[in-house]
């Protein structure tokens, strides 16, 4: 049922002693749908659900469509956690592979209102991060200013963004992609 819903990124896991426990992020129309579609009385589901304000349903509708990670699939976390960054702060993330070794790709989306759509930029590979491939279950520190990259820090246009990752045995482009597009 979850995967039919829009806008969303959410996936059912069992949970210790019995019961659901749902993780993921929906667009505001999408926990809508979620919760019209989930009983609020079913009982043993844990909602761990973040929702957000933007235009990012169609990449979470996008990602939806891919196969699903196994168990111990691909991660990715803020480093202590999710919180509200702020101007000229450095954005550091934990990459944790899947069981397989491959290539990491990770974009930044932003909503650009002058444009009226978010855009993407590459963040690996791209500056400071060639392509390359990473051992199964490698924890990969990213963002934090290194030989080759200065950091990613947080900049105008301020609120709320976006970043994806994806793992894949082979690259996904067969060429760099622009440092910006819709």
């Amino acid at each position: 049922v979850i995967r039919s819903l829009p806008c969303n990124l959410v996936h059912a896991e069992d949970a210790q002693g019995g019961g659901i426990t749902l993780n993921g992020v929906a667009g505001t129309s999408g926990m809508e749908a979620l919760r019209r579609a989930i009983p609020a009385d079913s009982a043993n589901i844990t909602w761990r659900v973040q929702e957000f304000d933007g235009p990012y349903c169609p990449v979470l509708d996008l990602l939806r469509a891919l196969p699903d990670a196994a168990p111990g699939g691909l991660t990715l976390r803020q480093e202590g956690g999710p919180a509200l960054l702020r101007d000229n702060q450095v954005i550091t993330l934990q990459a944790t592979m899947p069981g397989f070794a491959g290539f990491l790709h990770v974009a930044y989306v932003q909503h650009d209102a002058l444009a009226g759509a978010p855009t993407v930029a590459p963040l690996i590979p791209g500056p400071g991060y060639p392509a390359q491939t990473f051992p199964a279950r490698a924890a990969i520190p990213l963002g934090t200013p290194r030989a080759g990259s200065p950091g990613w820090t947080v900049g105008p246009p301020f609120g709320t963004d976006m970043i994806v990752a994806v793992a894949s045995t082979a690259p996904l482009f067969a060429r760099p992609l622009p440092d910006s597009q819709p």
